[in-house]
């Protein structure tokens, strides 16, 4: 198990990094000199469809999601009709 003077001792030997006196002015000229990059017409209609189809699936199962949820509560309420079932609250709490 080393100790913190150890850590602190093994970094005493290292030498900060030079860069290239030149880096920026490379970086500059090619950013400056870059072609323009376009995508492809293919991958923009593949992108497309994609999201035009998950949107309609989305619809779909929200849809499909809130029919069922209908069907339930209407089974709920023939249930207690059949039961006879009244949810009234006429207690009075004053």
């Amino acid at each position: 198990m080393s100790t913190y003077s150890e850590i602190e001792n093994s970094i005493k030997g290292i030498q900060r990094p030079e860069a290239d006196p030149y880096l920026y002015s490379k970086i500059f000229n090619r950013i400056q000199t870059g072609a323009e990059e376009y995508l492809e017409p293919k991958f923009v209609w593949i992108t497309a469809c994609s999201f035009l189809i998950l949107i309609a699936l989305n619809g779909l199962i929200f849809q499909k999601s809130r029919i069922v949820t209908q069907t339930k509560q209407q089974e709920v309420k023939q249930l207690s009709n059949a039961m006879q079932l009244i949810n009234e609250n006429t207690i009075n709490y004053n």
